[in-house]
């Protein structure tokens, strides 16, 4: 009888331990996603406004997320993007905000804001368009994690322009040029 005992105990410690291992990787949420308090953080960190939240976006590396981009409209507010990164502590803080889109992106909608691969990075990406004026006046906005900003580029009536730093010196002439992708492309889904 005892070896009997001495059997079910180890064998109950073996599977309390694997069991315990498991447990560890569900909530080490650095390896898998974000916990639910995690996105109650972030939402208690968005500005108090009558806009709802459109899209949420998550930039993974190193299989864990370390980034968030919340989307938001408002009839007020228009269109803003919020940009928050986990910090050290897995706490999540604000990293980049665009505050109030200009109208070059009201025509819009969740489906243009999305992640995209561009310079060896995951980024994310929104486009719109001017009312009443698509698909002949419109814009894309693209957020580099790695440089904390956003550049975008507003086609209009066969002429491109671009926002600071865009339009900066030879480091941005990249930039410029993969807007300038991003543009023929919704040039092309366009018509």
């Amino acid at each position: 009888m005892k070896p009997k005992i001495l059997a079910t105990c180890i064998a109950v410690l073996l599977l309390s331990a694997i069991n315990a291992d498991s447990l560890a990787g569900v909530n080490d949420s650095r390896d898998k996603g974000i916990s639910g308090s995690q996105l109650r953080d972030i939402a208690d960190s968005l500005p108090p406004s009558t806009a709802t939240i459109e899209a949420i976006q998550f930039l993974r590396t190193d299989n864990s997320i370390d980034r968030a981009a919340i989307l938001m409209y408002g009839e007020t507010t228009g269109w803003q993007i919020f940009v928050f990164r986990r910090q050290p502590n897995d706490k999540f803080a604000l990293e980049w905000n665009s505050a109030k889109l200009v109208d070059l992106f009201a025509e819009s909608s969740a489906d243009q804001f999305q992640p995209y691969n561009s310079f060896g990075e995951q980024t994310f990406k929104f486009s719109g368009c001017a009312p009443h004026n698509c698909p002949d006046v419109f814009s894309v906005l693209l957020y580099i994690p790695s440089k904390s900003m956003a550049i975008a580029a507003t086609y209009t009536l066969g002429k491109i322009t671009y926002s600071p730093p865009a339009v900066g010196g030879q480091g941005y002439q990249i930039y410029r040029n993969y807007l300038d992708k991003l543009i023929a492309k919704q040039r092309t889904v366009a018509n």
